[in-house]
């Protein structure tokens, strides 16, 4: 048991306690110029009463006292303070009765009577350094259990916010989704067809989001993408998909985006949410840290690998910052004024190399960057 004392910093670094003033007056005179904070009392009961108002770092007790002795009281400061140090004080005719009840009380040392001063203060400042040790680890302790309380309180109510955006996302989407669904039946032209299409499907998405998010704050397995992981996936559909999604807001703001050679034929063991999210992530930040200038979107393959460039005319990343880009929560300091969490790279990393392929980024600065997706062509039986 540990008390959780008002001021943990005004410990007593000796207690003496022994019914005879004359004992305690020797004891305190043996430490009078070492500058320790010490204390006397008289009797087991006051010092158990003092021990629940201060912590106690060294315990000295003499074992014939009136009303409480010294092993019980040795014994019920453990209970009170497990990292005090216990030395007991007692007769040499004592110490074979005494063996049995000083085991039980975890007694570190006992002195007999007369004791030898030297041999007494050694075991004091053991005592009071090994008492430092337990002390720090304590303490350190203590500061990992807040550290933990605080983190499980921060991650609780993060669950909770996407809880509630989940549940307020939801509604939402579906009446989007139903919306577009009655609108295309209205429609005769293939590409707003399509457009309708593609909008139907990023709802879609995040509609999985939602569900993934609703699922992690209430403690359930989050949905997994329906047998979506080991499915052979048209490449160059979906960057024909996204290049069409991503062109009316590259073009408002004045960058010229080409699609080069998105050929459907090209398969690739991902799930097609995974890719989805590798190339939007890619070419939204290829668009949104570009001002004007052109955005490519390349696709090619060798014998057993698939790659995809989106390549742009940008400022460029700097051989420090390609180190680093990569990591969770980190942006380019000249990119702090522009919306962005930071994961994106990270999360695109992650999911190539899931999918047991890579991205490669060459850029120089004032030149631009190209990002490149590879992954191993699919088997086609």
């Amino acid at each position: 048991m540990s008390y959780a004392y008002p001021d943990p910093k005004a410990a007593i670094d000796l207690l003496i306690v022994d019914d005879e003033e004359s004992v305690c007056s020797s004891l305190s005179r043996l430490f009078r110029n070492d500058g320790l904070n010490l204390e006397v009392a008289r009797s087991g009961d006051e010092a158990l009463r003092l021990m629940e108002t201060k912590p106690v770092r060294v315990l000295i007790s003499d074992n014939r006292m009136p009303g409480l002795r010294g092993t019980e009281l040795l014994r019920k400061s453990r209970e009170i303070n497990e990292s005090t140090f216990r030395i007991l004080l007692t007769g040499h005719a004592e110490l074979d009765t005494l063996s049995e009840a000083i085991n039980e009380s975890h007694i570190h040392h006992f002195a007999s009577k007369p004791w030898c001063p030297n041999r007494l203060r050694k075991y004091i400042f053991e005592g009071l350094a090994s008492n430092s040790e337990s002390l720090a680890k304590n303490r350190q302790e203590e500061l990992t259990k807040q550290k933990l309380e605080v983190a499980k309180n921060t991650i609780r109510k993060q669950l909770e916010t996407a809880n509630r955006i989940g549940h307020d996302l939801r509604n939402p989407l579906n009446s989007m989704r139903l919306g577009l669904e009655i609108a295309s039946s209205n429609l005769e032209d293939r590409d707003q067809l399509k457009y309708v299409g593609l909008s139907i499907k990023l709802i879609d998405q995040l509609t999985h989001i939602t569900r993934q998010l609703t699922d992690l704050s209430s403690s359930r397995q989050p949905s997994e993408p329906e047998k979506e992981e080991q499915t052979a996936v048209d490449i160059g559909r979906i960057a024909e998909e996204a290049y069409m999604i991503f062109r009316p807001s590259a073009q408002a703001k004045g960058i010229a985006l080409r699609g080069i050679d998105l050929t459907p034929g090209l398969f690739v063991e991902i799930s097609e949410e995974a890719l989805s999210r590798i190339l939007f992530n890619l070419i939204g930040n290829a668009i949104k840290y570009s001002d004007g200038g052109h955005i490519g979107i390349q696709l090619f393959h060798t014998k057993n690998q698939v790659n995809l460039s989106i390549s742009d005319s940008g400022s460029g990343i700097s051989p420090e910052e390609q180190k680093f880009i990569f990591e969770p929560k980190q942006r380019l300091e000249r990119h702090a004024s522009i919306e962005g969490s930071g994961y994106g790279l990270a999360i695109c990393k992650e999911l190539a190399e899931a999918a047991g392929g890579a991205i490669q980024l060459k850029s120089k600065v004032s030149l631009g960057s190209v990002f490149t997706l590879s992954l191993p062509l699919a088997n086609k039986a």
